[in-house]
């Protein structure tokens, strides 16, 4: 097993030394199928495509705060006791995915993607003592990795969550690793330094600062994180602003209909041609011979489990991201797990995926080599 430092790979892309970075520049053949937001709302308010009735969102003359009275002979324009319940489980919903969590900069790695090295960097040590002992004997402890995103040469604050399979220390100084990628979330606010054995108050810092100041030093990086929704963000849990709370239920309900019945349709149906773009993908690899090792294929594959269902259309953006960047690099596609990371939304993924394995099937088969 190869010993690498988490800062040669940060800097130097030494693990994934073949990793072809995604300029986008296919992209833009994908905007008028997919559609910017604007249009797919245009769309949507017309309900032409889905059948329905054009729906009409009449905003009030002035907010109507919870609980208070519309005026005249008009229905009060507060929340109900439902509404009500449902805003209050949405807010709490949305404060349980703020969570503190250890991280490091890295790679950008994926749910489900395996990684294993060894190391001697001392405040990557200290993060795994520490996940240990947060862990209370219940598994080794996860933390989170971030990225570097090579195309505009910053440090990425999107990543994913890493549970700890095996940390085994040698009598070098060395640890050898396995991790597994658990779900995806984002920084929220800058970091900070943690010492081993001190509480002491945090000083956050812009991530690229604290980075720096974990090099030759057992202190390692905290970070107050937020968790993407469950399922891959299909009926996502958004922060609410004081705008949204000040919002009424039934202009709420109007809006989310315009925009995202349209939207999760499209979604679906990028997402189910994506499994015939997988079994095109597959079947090249291997009969093309660009299988690194026998079975690479297979085995990456097993890693990552079943392909998801096309009604999760970001949990199956997800999927095909890892397969066509596995760990280790097969070396047949542009890098484009930055890119998924950071998406904005399920449509802004499944773009980039399609994206990058169409042009990784067109390598393959020799129609338009990347290099």
């Amino acid at each position: 097993m190869a010993v690498l430092s988490p800062h040669l790979l940060m800097w130097g892309g030494v693990m994934m030394a073949t990793m072809i970075v995604c300029e986008g520049w296919q992209l833009a053949a994908f905007a008028p199928r997919l559609g910017c937001p604007a249009a797919r709302a245009a769309s949507a308010v017309s309900h032409r495509s889905l059948g329905c009735p054009p729906l009409r969102c009449q905003r009030p003359k002035r907010p109507v705060r919870m609980g208070e009275e519309a005026g005249g002979e008009e229905a009060s324009g507060g929340l109900s006791d439902a509404d009500m319940s449902g805003l209050l489980a949405r807010v709490s919903a949305a404060k349980d995915r703020v969570q503190t969590l250890p991280v490091c900069v890295l790679d950008a790695t994926l749910p489900r993607q395996r990684l294993e090295f060894a190391t001697a960097d001392k405040s990557f040590s200290a993060l795994l003592e520490h996940c240990k002992q947060k862990a209370g004997g219940e598994g080794l402890g996860r933390f989170g990795m971030l990225g570097v995103d090579r195309a505009n040469r910053m440090m990425m604050r999107h990543g994913t969550e890493l549970e700890i399979l095996k940390a085994e220390w040698q009598d070098d100084g060395t640890v050898a690793v396995e991790l597994v990628g658990i779900r995806c979330f984002q920084l929220v606010g800058d970091p900070w330094l943690q010492e081993p054995g001190l509480d002491e108050e945090p000083t956050p810092a812009p991530l690229s600062t604290v980075a720096a100041a974990t090099e030759d030093s057992e202190k390692f990086i905290i970070a107050r994180i937020e968790y993407a929704a469950d399922a891959g963000q299909e009926g996502s849990v958004p922060l609410l602003s004081d705008a949204m709370v000040e919002m009424s239920a039934e202009s709420e309900k109007i809006l989310n209909d315009l925009v995202g019945e349209a939207d999760e349709q499209a979604n679906i149906q990028i997402s189910t041609e994506l499994e015939a773009m997988v079994d095109t993908w597959c079947d090249l690899v291997v009969q093309k011979g660009f299988e690194r090792q026998p079975g690479q294929v297979a085995r990456i594959i097993r890693d990552l489990g079943d392909l998801p269902a096309a009604i999760k259309p970001y949990d199956r953006a997800m999927w095909v991201a890892a397969l066509i960047n596995p760990l280790p690099a097969l070396g047949v596609a542009m890098e484009i797990r930055p890119a998924v990371l950071q998406a904005t939304s399920t449509a802004d993924a499944l773009a980039v995926v399609t994206s990058g394995i169409l042009s990784s099937i067109a390598h393959l088969n020799g129609s338009k080599p990347l290099f």
